[in-house]
């Protein structure tokens, strides 16, 4: 857990969690979380969770939730985004505004 200003590359058997100014990294066997502002590559075998602008990746086995994704947001089951420049690759894809591509059910 990191609260503020991370340059990272976090890897965790459970959860990952940073509250602001993150780059990097975050590889976890349950969750990541982010705050706020991110230019992540996200990968959990359950979910991922961004509270601001998610740039580059976001690849859980089961739900990826960003305010704002610039990539693309690849999971098992659901992708949910207010606006996302990319593409979303999930059973579900939630999206208010898409710029890009959504592929799933």
């Amino acid at each position: 857990m990191v609260n503020n200003s991370a340059n990272i590359i976090q890897a965790s058997g459970f959860t990952n969690v940073i509250n602001g100014n993150t780059k990097g990294a975050q590889v976890a066997g349950f969750a990541n979380v982010v705050s706020g502002d991110a230019e992540v590559l996200q990968a959990a075998g359950f979910v991922n969770v961004t509270g601001e602008k998610m740039n580059r990746l976001q690849a859980a086995g089961f739900a990826n939730i960003a305010s704002e994704a610039d990539g693309i947001q690849l999971a098992g089951f659901i992708n949910v985004a207010d606006r996302i420049k990319g593409a979303q690759l999930g059973f579900i894809n939630v999206a208010d505004t898409i710029d890009g591509i959504p592929i799933g059910f």
